[in-house]
């Protein structure tokens, strides 16, 4: 998918645009391909408002026409991308001040969340995320964003952006995340430095696991997302658990003893390491940006994947066993 810019918006989608943002009625495009096009550029015409006020009101409209996308147009290829803008929009609305697209911009997320292809993520964000970072260059939550978009994508895409942050005009503290990616990417493919006592006083070490395939879950009972991948693990567990494949948990919550009565209402056998008071912060250690993040190590101990998600989490856990 091509960046799109500024200079390739039209006249004619500037005056759709300005219609939509001030509330006259817009008739869709009865054709899907250029319903698309249309509400790629309007994504980008959004962020050149002139202040936040009319950020937020022109990514609320383009929001409303993602959905009117996808909802008009379901068989279309570029209806899961329709509702990444849907979501983007209303982070940008929030992030502009209109704090009442919250509860819907939570809801878009975890909608989402299950479908979201990284490379596709990053090819709809990326020039929205240009364009905020050209027009406020002062809000460091946009660079913040630009980063945790290199999380989610291939080495390749990753590490120029990690790499550009370092030259941004940004705190010391994104600057150490943006090293901190650098390092994972640096341990792809690698042995995998993680070791911790669990809960449970389980010693946990990736290094003496050799022979086994481990997946490393990062998670937090308030993420929904997290919670809802439980069943997932667990039926993969049990699956493959007899041919050596392990689980381990590294859990972001605040409440450790909330935390003991889920893993033992939920009947989850494999160690959880409470972060949050254990000597070792490993959100910073290995740059995790967002949750649940799921790592796979292969049985020669060496990092062989990350993401938020797994789609077919059983077949990569075969592949892995079976090498």
């Amino acid at each position: 998918m091509k960046s799109l810019t500024l200079a390739a918006a039209c006249a004619g989608i500037l005056l759709l645009l300005c219609r939509v943002v001030s509330g006259q009625p817009v008739v869709a495009p009865a054709n899907a391909d250029t319903a698309w096009k249309q509400l790629q550029q309007a994504a980008v015409l959004s962020v050149s408002q002139q202040t936040d006020e009319q950020v937020a009101a022109a990514a609320i409209a383009v929001s409303e026409r993602a959905e009117t996308f996808y909802t008009n147009f379901p068989g279309s290829s570029n209806a899961l991308a329709a509702g990444i803008i849907e979501c983007h929009m209303l982070e940008t609305a929030y992030d502009h001040g209109n704090q009442q697209v919250f509860v819907k911009w939570l809801d878009a997320q975890a909608n989402l969340a299950p479908k979201l292809p990284a490379v596709e993520v990053y090819d709809i964000r990326l020039p929205v995320l240009r364009e905020l970072i050209k027009r406020y260059p002062q809000k460091e939550g946009y660079y913040e964003k630009l980063l945790s978009l290199a999380t989610m994508v291939p080495e390749d895409k990753a590490r120029p952006l990690a790499n550009e942050i370092l030259e941004d005009p940004v705190s010391d503290a994104l600057k150490d995340k943006a090293r901190a990616l650098l390092r994972r990417l640096d341990n792809m493919g690698k042995p995998l430095d993680l070791k911790f006592t669990a809960m449970d006083e389980r010693e946990v070490d990736i290094s003496r696991m050799k022979g086994k395939v481990v997946l490393i879950d990062y998670w937090a009972m308030y993420c929904v997302p997290c919670v809802e991948a439980i069943p997932q693990l667990k039926g993969t567990y049990e699956k493959f658990h007899s041919r050596g494949f392990e689980i381990v948990g590294i859990n972001a919550d605040e409440d450790e003893r909330a935390l003991t009565r889920y893993v033992q209402e939920h009947e989850l056998p494999w160690p959880q390491y409470f972060e949050r008071q254990g000597p070792q912060d490993f959100e910073a250690k290995f740059a995790i940006d967002s949750l649940p993040t799921l790592w796979l190590v292969d049985k020669k101990g060496n990092l062989r994947e990350t993401s938020d998600a797994f789609p077919d989490l059983q077949g990569r856990v075969e592949k892995l066993l079976d090498e």
